[in-house]
């Protein structure tokens, strides 16, 4: 094998201490996607993290992802989480220490208590270890402690990278100037789940789905700003349409199933949604994807990133409807017909979209997406960045 520190070695260690959610999967997919580039993968990862049977990289279970869904949430339980995460950087630096790594990528860029354990990678870096790290929301505006503090760890974190990679092209929030730092626009990949075990009408079944009605898909994590309020209120007018919620909280700050299973019982529309409250299996979102009608991301305007949830909805073929801020989901909706773009945070343009799908359906076409779109441009650029001796401001 060659040293992973070799000259001309096109090795890369990719950090990934997820074991679920849609930053597993894009680690994985992305994974897969490098070594078709010819570059030799391992992934450090959890002991939890899925055995996938088309894996081609080599999997490292030796990070710490601990569950804690047994603790109620509170500053215990937020401590565990942290101090999980102060390990697992304490270990990776230890790794790439005693191997000789040369190349190493974040599968998500972190900031919290930075200044703790950036100190150790810095040095890496410092001594010709390229770090790059895949920036999936590119402005910072969950705030963990006084605002200072926050936009310190923010620049803290991007000091040691050198290659940052986004899925749109806005200035990423780093805190301040990083001239290490080269930022780098690549596509998103498409989220590609298994083949559905049920069929579309097995699905609607179990969820007691009139055959004349329609099924509405709102998937992944319950967050403030995903607007499922409104959602469930727009409901109201159309009697035929039946919402599936699938997904859990992400943290403590936003609602929780409950908060909007009570907005269902105040409108009125509660004999119209249904309800799936956990982390979904890949193969059980398969059959929610292939059996829906519309995926739903009725986003609020503080919403920038790009999503997941659309790109596997591209992936099956499914219109969406989506609202967000001025960033990367409005300019997909405008420069592709995928699905149906409606105002931020409005009651009515979102009734006002969802009469359009029903009554005046548009034609769409999903391939040029998934052209523009693929793991293998992913992957052709974050090798060609990752591998270059050379060091510029922007790419």
């Amino acid at each position: 094998m060659i040293p992973s520190g070799s000259p001309g070695s096109r090795k890369i260690l990719l950090y990934c201490p997820f074991c679920k959610g849609g930053l597993s999967d894009y680690a994985h997919l992305q994974a897969n996607a490098l070594i078709d580039q010819g570059v030799q993968v391992e992934m450090l990862g959890s002991p939890l993290y899925p055995q996938r049977k088309d894996r081609r990289y080599q999997l490292r279970a030796e990070l710490l992802e601990p569950e804690f869904s047994h603790l109620k949430k509170g500053a215990f339980k937020s401590a565990l989480y942290f101090f999980r995460h102060l390990f697992n950087f304490y270990l990776l630096q230890k790794i790439v220490r005693k191997e000789k790594w040369s190349h190493v990528l974040l599968i998500s860029y972190f900031e919290y208590l930075a200044p703790f354990w950036v100190p150790l990678l810095r040095n890496l870096s410092e001594k010709g270890v390229v770090f790059g790290a895949m920036v999936h929301e590119p402005i910072r505006d969950f705030v963990v402690g006084p605002l200072w503090w926050h936009r310190y760890c923010i620049r803290t974190a991007y000091s040691f990278i050198r290659e940052a990679f986004e899925h749109e092209n806005i200035a990423l929030d780093t805190g301040g100037a990083q001239p290490q730092s080269r930022v780098t626009l690549i596509p998103q990949g498409t989220f590609e789940f298994m083949l559905p075990k049920r069929s579309g009408q097995q699905v609607r079944e179990s969820f007691v789905i009139p055959e004349e009605g329609k099924l509405l898909l709102a998937f992944g994590h319950l967050r403030n700003n995903k607007n499922l309020s409104l959602l469930i209120r727009a409901l109201k007018k159309f009697p035929q349409l039946y919402l599936l919620i699938a997904g859990n909280s992400q943290s403590s700050r936003d609602h929780g199933a409950d908060y909007y299973q009570q907005i269902a019982l105040q409108e009125g529309v509660a004999p119209q949604c249904r309800w799936d409250i956990r982390h979904v299996p890949m193969e059980i979102a398969s059959d929610y994807f292939a059996a829906c009608d519309l995926v739903l991301l009725p986003y609020s305007a503080s919403f920038l990133s790009a999503s997941g949830v659309l790109s596997a909805a591209v992936g099956f073929r499914k219109p969406a409807l989506v609202s967000a801020g001025d960033g990367c989901l409005k300019e997909i909706l405008r420069d592709y017909a995928i699905g149906y773009w409606v105002e931020p945070d409005d009651l009515q343009a979102l009734e006002g979209g969802l009469e359009k799908w029903l009554l005046n359906p548009r034609e769409l076409n999903w391939d040029p997406y998934l052209q523009e779109n693929s793991w293998e441009k992913n992957a052709a650029i974050v090798a060609e960045k990752m591998f270059d001796p050379r060091s510029s401001r922007r790419a």
